[in-house]
């Protein structure tokens, strides 16, 4: 059974050569904290990042350094397969937050978006 299928990410238009295990976070825009005394009081509610974790791979087309410069970039995530084919996750005013670190081999690159704006799904 397919969960999420493949995912697609272009950061200004420019699509990226994405590797499997995209992550989105902070959707909803808050997190909860439980309260507890003797018993659970209830909770809080906190401000919480948006964010996109992915890895591409880099190579004499890709510069990790210059996708670690975007700032106030739009990243768009688009579900390719599965039953939530279609689903597009935009991020507005998005940046870079890691310098980048390119493993030996397969160039593996990760990188973390964060934005104060929330998650658009459509």
């Amino acid at each position: 059974m397919i969960l999420f299928g493949r995912v697609t990410i272009t950061l200004d238009g420019t699509p990226v050569r994405l590797k499997t295990g995209a992550k989105f976070g902070g959707i909803g825009g808050f997190k909860r904290t439980s309260v507890v005394g003797e018993t659970v009081h209830g909770f809080v509610e906190s401000a919480e990042v948006c964010y996109c974790e992915f890895s591409i791979t880099a190579d004499d087309e890709v510069s990790p350094e210059d996708i670690h410069r975007l700032s106030n970039t739009t990243l768009i995530g688009e579900v390719r397969e599965g039953p939530h084919i279609g689903t597009v996750m935009i991020l507005r005013n998005a940046y870079s937050v890691n310098a980048p670190e390119v493993t030996a081999g397969e160039g593996e690159t990760p990188f973390r978006f964060e934005s104060a704006a929330k998650w658009e799904i459509k």
